[in-house]
């Protein structure tokens, strides 16, 4: 049973418009040179009156829906929105929850219950807020708060162009 890294920010909306919220991420995704796809788009069965949306989005240059797990997931049972991420997430795409999500729940009249993430390894097929049911506000000991989870992929780009620049201490003229 694979294990994941869950990120879950959750959100204070008294109402939503899941198409309005679902165009506007493929937007902000596409605008950070990543792709996406959604997945399983239906009533959350959890939650009265829920809904759920999973995306699959892909760095630059791959395709989204050959993605075997989900990057973003976004669970509405009123009046919360549930944000999770997971450690698949892009990095193109990791400031998803400071920089697109909290301004766009805000500029909807929402407000922010986290704002850091809430973090734990779970199980991939169990949905994040399955974790949260009947809980309130009372976080688990075992979720931490830090920022999201973040694939384990490095991109380092080495520029060989480099200028040589004249310096002065206290002692003389120093090239470095």
């Amino acid at each position: 049973m694979p294990i994941i890294k869950w990120s879950i920010r959750r959100y204070n909306l008294s109402s939503l418009n899941g198409k309005e919220l679902d165009d506007a991420v493929k937007a902000w995704v596409e605008e950070h040179g990543c792709k996406t796809t959604s997945g399983m788009n239906k009533p959350y069965i959890g939650g009265v009156g829920g809904r759920c949306v999973c995306f699959q989005i892909a760095p630059p240059g791959k395709t989204a829906w050959k993605r075997a797990f989900v990057d973003l997931s976004l669970y509405y049972i009123p009046p919360i929105l549930y944000a999770a991420t997971t450690n698949y997430l892009p990095l193109e795409c990791s400031d998803l929850f400071d920089n697109f999500l909290e301004p766009w729940v805000l500029s909807r009249g929402g407000t922010v219950i986290d704002e850091q993430s809430l973090s734990f390894d779970g199980n991939f097929w169990n949905h994040p807020p399955d974790y949260f049911k009947g809980l309130n506000n009372n976080i688990p000991t075992n979720i931490t708060h830090t920022k999201p989870a973040l694939q384990k992929d490095v991109k380092v780009h080495l520029n060989t162009d480099f200028e040589r620049i004249q310096t002065h201490s206290e002692t003389g003229a120093t090239s470095i």
